[in-house]
């Protein structure tokens, strides 16, 4: 009797050995919050004896598991930081992890709200003659991100004239390198700059008399002029050539598609970094209703186009979609490859700006609903390079406004900026406000800023944004004294927290 007593005390012994075993090699996984931002939230994890697939997942609700989250991040070592990006500002999140047994602690944070401050908003200094007005017709920012380019124009009141085209090299914080003197004549509508590959810059200008394309080729250090050269244009019939519909800076080769737009014919003209003519030819478009409006190259020389257009011309209501079309030119003619219409019949939809990155097109606009104002949403889309959706996000916008998008543009991050003017249409008169919205790579909104609210006074119409460093961003752009005043060109510089 004493001997099974034994035995079964030595086996109690052990199982309890056994159990106490089990138990220190049970799984942990535990999650703290490291840091938060407006955008992101950082986790610090540690986990024991899991050797399966593990996550970090997020949600704005707190009901989620592995079948419904809004982020899931993959974890490969079994301690560390993790950090969870593109969320939106001042919003509250829950986490935890998951692996194939079950789940960590759940932790919560709040993003930090985003705060804008005004770093440098000032006048330029840059006054026109007396009596005339000045206008901001181009923009560009050096690949150093120190110096900007301001290309003005200047128009005679009385009688109305075009008069001085300048070049103006500027620091970051808005001060004056030089200025230089591009012609001293008009030019309608044909206002570019590109900075080449040789770092020096491209100012592209017209005469409407001459019928000509003007390039100027400028040393960015000095401001000196390297060289200037016309290209007289091709008679398009009996029509200048006034407009520029399509731009590509590639291989060191300037790529200018101008014309007069709608189904009129259009002139391409190709030219090398010392100016050289490649190719200068007639385009016929052969009457087809697909109109040149804002094109880029691809690069097999394909050209992407889009804008708006009447998707059935010939019924009585006479509406816009938004429009992507794909050309060929073959020895002067135009062929269309594809043509797609988006939104809905009847809405008065529109695409104002686009990107060609990484062979797809990403493009901002206006959604008008079937109706116009009343169910009008800011629209981003992104397509593949034969017009197939890939994504599209259409948010949320201020009733009874008219919407111009002025600049579109990604950083590298793959985050997107839409540079808007914003005008209340109903009453006289109009009031506007400038916005610039950041969207990430997939098109969901981050944030906003804007020059003004309620019935906003200011007269500043923008004319590009560019992203500095540090959460900095430059606008630029030209503002009225009054109703009828001279003007001035607006430097703004804005920091985001």
């Amino acid at each position: 009797m004493k001997n099974i007593l034994f035995l079964f005390l030595i086996i109690f012994l052990i199982v309890s050995c056994r159990n106490d075993e089990i138990g220190s090699e049970k799984s942990k996984f535990e999650i703290t919050v490291s840091n938060v931002t407006n955008s992101s939230v950082s986790i610090n994890y540690k986990i024991q004896n899991v050797n399966t697939e593990k996550y970090l997942i997020c949600s704005s609700s707190e009901n989620f598991d592995i079948q419904n989250y809004e982020v899931k991040v993959p974890i490969q070592n079994n301690e560390g930081t993790l950090t969870i990006d593109n969320l939106s500002a001042n919003k509250k999140y829950y986490i935890k992890g998951w692996y194939n047994s079950g789940y960590s602690n759940t932790i919560s944070a709040t993003t930090k709200e985003i705060i804008f401050s005004t770093v440098i908003d000032k006048n330029l200094g840059l006054n026109p003659e007396n009596g005339n007005f000045l206008y901001l017709s181009a923009s560009e920012i050096d690949p150093t991100k120190n110096s900007v380019y301001l290309l003005t124009r200047q128009i005679q009141q009385y009688p109305t004239e075009g008069k001085k085209i300048e070049l103006h090299k500027m620091d970051v914080n808005g001060t004056k390198i030089w200025s230089k003197l591009i012609q001293d004549s008009n030019s309608p509508w044909t206002y570019k700059l590109q900075i080449l590959s040789d770092n020096n810059i491209a100012v592209i200008t017209g005469k409407s008399t001459q019928k000509a394309t003007i390039i100027t080729k400028i040393n960015t250090l000095t401001g000196n002029f390297i060289w200037q050269k016309e290209y007289p244009s091709i008679d398009l019939n009996g029509l200048q050539g006034d407009h520029i519909h399509g731009f590509s800076y590639q291989n060191n080769i300037m790529k200018i598609i101008n014309g007069s737009g709608n189904i009129y014919d259009a002139e391409e003209l190709f030219v090398d970094n010392d100016g050289n003519i490649l190719s200068h030819k007639t385009i016929e478009t052969n009457g087809t209703p697909y109109w040149i409006i804002n094109a880029k190259y691809l690069d097999n020389g394909d050209i992407i186009n889009v804008g708006k257009g009447d998707k059935i011309p010939n019924d009585i209501l006479v509406t816009y979609e938004g429009m992507i079309n794909r050309m060929s030119f073959n020895n002067g003619f135009s062929s269309n490859i594809w043509t797609k219409y988006y939104g809905d019949y009847g809405g008065d939809d529109s695409f104002d700006n686009f990107l060609i990155k990484d062979n797809n097109i990403f493009i901002d606009g206006f959604y008008g609903g079937n109706n116009g104002y009343a169910n009008n949403q800011h629209w981003l889309l992104k397509t593949d390079l034969t017009g197939n959706i890939i994504w599209e996000n259409k948010l949320p916008v201020k009733q009874y406004f008219i919407y111009n998008g002025l600049d579109f543009f990604s950083d590298n991050q793959n985050n997107f900026y839409s540079l808007m003017n914003e005008m209340y249409a109903p009453t006289f008169p109009q009031y506007n406000i400038i916005t610039l919205t950041k969207f990430d790579e997939n098109g969901n909104f981050l944030w906003e800023w804007n020059d003004g609210v309620g019935y906003n006074t200011d007269t500043f119409i923008a004319n590009k944004a560019f992203d500095l460093s540090n959460n900095e961003f430059l606008i630029v752009g030209d503002r009225s004294t009054n109703q009828t005043g001279l003007g001035n060109i607006r430097f703004l510089k804005i920091k985001v927290e």
